[in-house]
């Protein structure tokens, strides 16, 4: 009885691939912007001269063995692109933790400013023009609340210089070098 559940299953699902592949044929891409492709990862894109985002990110921590452990952390930035391929984002955090009776952490409930941070980003090839993009970011944050205690403790200055290249080909599709 289950492997004819499994085959009936299947055969649904291959149906229903089959009848959507019509579908996909009269839908049309202006482009990929490739600023916020992936998750973890950014692309080359920096926008156009005059743009302007505000975006907001939220990061939730739950769960330590022992006790009960919560921590959020709200960040809110701001990016405009002055003139061509240069981008500028400004950040700034605040977090929130609610921790007792976990090993190795001190209690306490707090909300607080976490820190600021400042993103430079040139490109130097647009890779709709040039057989690849290629872009440099110059970052730095400084927060005056660990992430991950809460406690108070200015983590300095963190640098961090990037190159990212970009391949774009007239099927529209991206890939990473």
């Amino acid at each position: 009885m289950a492997i004819r559940a499994t085959v009936v299953a299947a055969g649904i699902g291959t149906a229903l691939v089959c009848l959507s592949l019509p579908l996909a044929s009269g839908v049309h891409a202006e482009g990929i912007d490739t600023e916020h492709l992936f998750a973890f990862m950014i692309g080359t894109d920096t926008g156009d001269a005059g743009e302007r985002e505000f975006q907001s990110q939220t990061t939730g921590r739950f769960g330590k063995e022992g006790g009960r452990y919560r921590a959020g952390d709200q960040e809110l930035e701001l990016e405009f692109v002055p003139f061509r391929d240069f981008r500028i984002e400004l950040g700034s955090s605040f977090a929130a933790h609610d921790i007792s009776g976990v090993p190795g952490f001190d209690d306490r409930r707090q909300l607080a400013w976490q820190g600021v941070s400042i993103d430079l980003r040139y490109r130097f090839l647009d890779r709709e023009t040039a057989p690849f993009g290629f872009t440099v970011a110059l970052s730095h944050q400084a927060d005056k609340l660990d992430e991950t205690s809460g406690a108070a403790a200015c983590t300095g200055a963190a640098f961090s210089i990037g190159a990212l290249c970009a391949t774009y080909s007239s099927k529209k599709s991206y890939s990473r070098l």
